[in-house]
């Protein structure tokens, strides 16, 4: 399997990156989720809610995780590869994130999450611009 050629839109660089870093975060979720007791578990400061949220479910948050872990990084090799199914899973992805942004600021009243809309329009909209990079 080859790299696609250097013509690669900056939105699909960005979107790769974006994928890699959620997949080594819910590692990271995880790994101090399983090990409470290291120096990595600082991280939860950012989000204390989110930390109390996953510990309240018990063992079902290993396995949340572990489907974000794979879907960011599938997500990501679909895009490096300039497959179709990277770029629809990436709008599937950036759509469920909307969506779980909506929640948290609708339901839970986490206000903070309310930047994810525009982000993630904004990034569909260039993501849509980009389709033609994926056709075979």
């Amino acid at each position: 399997m080859s790299l696609p050629n250097n013509s690669r839109p900056i939105i699909v660089t960005i979107l790769i990156i974006l994928f890699c870093f959620g997949a080594i975060m819910s590692s990271l979720a995880t790994f101090t989720l399983l090990f409470p007791e290291n120096p990595l578990s600082i991280v939860w400061k950012v989000n204390p809610k989110g930390h109390e949220g996953f510990r309240q479910i018990g063992n079902w948050s290993y396995l949340i995780l572990s489907a974000v872990l794979v879907a960011c990084a599938t997500c990501a090799l679909g895009l490096l590869y300039r497959r179709p199914w990277g770029y629809l899973l990436a709008i599937g992805l950036l759509i469920a994130n909307s969506i779980g942004d909506f929640v948290n600021v609708f339901f839970i009243k986490e206000y903070r999450a309310a930047v994810g809309f525009p982000v993630a329009a904004v990034l569909l909209w260039l993501l849509f611009r980009s389709r033609k990079y994926f056709s075979p």
